[in-house]
């Protein structure tokens, strides 16, 4: 149980670092917040995505950025693989 708890406290820590990155001042440090967001999403889907980072998931910017990014992945893989 103490396991759990200390992986609960790291993750909820984990999104309030990932959440200040996303405002970070460096646009490089923003667009890898947002790549990493958006990889994410490729991997558990947009609900959970939603409910994880749920401060760039309301914050209409972001989110259609990080939606931007998966389509751009999409295309760049359509490109390459046809």
């Amino acid at each position: 149980m103490k396991l759990l708890n200390m992986q609960i406290s790291f993750k909820l820590q984990a999104k309030k670092k990932d959440f200040q990155a996303a405002s970070d001042a460096d646009g490089d440090v923003r667009n890898a917040i947002l790549q990493v967001t958006a990889a994410v999403w490729r991997c558990i889907g947009e609900a959970a995505v939603k409910r994880i980072f749920a401060q760039i998931a309301e914050d209409k910017i972001k989110l259609d950025k990080v939606k931007s990014i998966i389509l751009f992945w999409k295309f760049a893989v359509s490109t390459v693989f046809s």
